[in-house]
């Protein structure tokens, strides 16, 4: 979807599909939300970025902490009994 097409029409679906979910802490969200912003943060994270947030993080030079879910990640070096990921 264009974001020409989101701010005209896919944002206030999106608010308004998000009310009859239930999911009204979102749907207050997205509304407080520029609809431009919104689709040029979604269609960023969707692309995503040479070097990737990932690298960018392995690369800094302070203490890091990662977390994530059990089953978040397909390639999980955890559960071969690794405790490094680089």
């Amino acid at each position: 979807m264009s974001e020409a097409d989101y701010v005209a029409r896919g944002h206030d679906g999106l608010v308004r599909a998000a009310r009859l979910d239930g999911n009204d802490i979102w749907a207050a969200s997205l509304s407080l939300s520029a609809p431009f912003a919104v689709h040029r943060g979604a269609s960023s994270l969707v692309a995503g970025s040479n070097p990737t947030w990932r690298d960018m993080l392995y690369k800094l030079q302070i203490r890091r902490t990662i977390i994530f879910g059990e089953s978040f990640l397909p390639d999980n070096p955890m559960r071969n009994g690794s405790r490094k990921w680089a």
